[in-house]
């Protein structure tokens, strides 16, 4: 509009978490996000304006609530698109004010844990909320602790496996080489059949064995996980 100017001004974005609950298995996370934008409107004239302006949205949650401060706002109607609102107003003669918009979305999400300590640990634990010190919580950890330890015999067993049949094929190469000589194939011949022994071992032995244990640990965590019965609210 001639006359008069619009300066927009994006205020920056934030978002923190509301609150937690945790219950039958299910947690639920509230977070909050916040945008603030400002428009300096001018009115350049030496005659009262009716001004109607347009903020877009910056949340994409349909829920948004929006604020507008720093005039007296006539009326405020959302965009037929709904990405938006108009607000209308007076600007007196060669004036000139400064709107800030205020926009607030409440994000609500509920997940099914089951033994996915990861749920735990990225909203709880690492976040340092308060019910972190929870007993049945702190089960749950420990119960996660014997798990990571499974997982690292595992890893270390597996790894163990690689190197011996790594070594298997190195010690066949040799043997064809050394055919002709009966002392040094033999002795070759039984460090194969050791290894192959330890191989036999760890895969029909010591990784079931560990994976079991760790099917174990995981259906007790999930029954633990289901135990627990916390909620927090940021003050």
């Amino acid at each position: 509009e001639n006359g008069v100017k619009v300066v927009k001004e994006n205020k920056g974005y934030e978002i923190h978490r509301n609150s937690i609950k945790i219950s039958d298995g299910v947690g639920v996370t509230e977070d909050i996000q916040r945008s603030r934008t400002s428009y300096t409107i001018t009115n350049k004239k030496n005659e009262s304006f009716n001004m109607a302006l347009e903020h877009s949205s910056q949340l994409s949650n349909s829920a948004t609530s929006v604020e507008f401060s720093g005039v007296d706002v006539k009326e405020k109607e959302k965009l037929v698109d709904g990405n938006g609102w108009r607000v209308y107003f007076q600007l007196k003669e060669n004036e000139s004010v400064t709107i800030e918009v205020l926009e607030t979305a409440v994000i609500s999400v509920s997940s099914a844990i089951g033994n996915n300590f990861n749920w735990i640990r990225g909203n709880i634990i690492d976040t340092k909320t308060p019910i972190a010190s929870d007993d049945q919580i702190k089960r749950c950890i420990e119960i996660q602790r014997l798990i990571d330890d499974v997982k690292e015999n595992l890893n270390i067993k597996e790894k163990k496996l690689q190197e011996l049949e790594t070594q298997v094929e190195r010690v066949r190469e040799n043997l064809n080489a050394v055919k002709n000589n009966s002392e040094i194939a033999s002795k070759w011949t039984q460090d194969l059949d050791t290894t192959e022994t330890e191989i036999r071992k760890i895969n029909k032995t010591d990784i079931p064995k560990l994976n079991l244990n760790k099917k174990d640990l995981c259906a007790k965590l999930a029954e633990e996980i289901k135990k627990i019965t916390v909620s927090w609210k940021d003050k």
